[in-house]
């Protein structure tokens, strides 16, 4: 089952593990220090106002992570929140817990107008998520708490 929460200060050292390997894998070994994750977590998991972070469990194993800026739209009137990052660790891609999390984003943002992917996947990946296009964007309108849906 899979389930996730907002980013805690205990998350940090399992979740750098994960950021190392995302860094590593995607930009190259080296290219982003220690110094840059560690930032970068506890802005997540602290009272940082313009960067929020999620874990994501598989049957409460840590599976990835997710690291969202806000932002806010003036033309919607309304805060944003963008995907900056959204890792899942290989052994748990394909029972689609990745899928899960991000059809559930946009009712753990309640306060904000929409979350927004930028990514050149194409719709075929993103409708199915509950994700439409936008200019350069792949968004989904958030929704209020009460009609959310429980996390499993």
């Amino acid at each position: 089952m899979t389930t996730w929460r907002k980013m805690q200060p205990w998350d940090a050292l399992p979740v750098f593990s994960l950021m190392r390997e995302f860094y590593d894998r995607r930009i190259g070994a080296g290219t982003v220090t220690d110094a840059q994750l560690w930032d970068s977590l506890e802005r997540c998991a602290g009272e940082y106002p313009h960067l929020e972070g999620f874990v994501v469990f598989e049957d409460q194993t840590l599976a990835g992570y997710a690291m969202l800026s806000r932002g806010y739209d003036p033309a919607q009137n309304c805060e944003t929140l963008l995907l900056q990052e959204f890792y899942v660790d290989r052994p748990f891609r394909a029972g689609g817990c990745g899928d899960r999390f991000l059809r559930a984003l946009p009712t753990l943002c309640p306060d904000c107008g929409y979350v927004a992917i930028a990514d050149t996947a194409g719709e075929g990946v993103w409708r199915p998520l509950g994700y439409r296009r936008n200019a350069n964007y792949y968004v989904a309108a958030c929704r209020k708490v009460e009609d959310a849906a429980p996390n499993p």
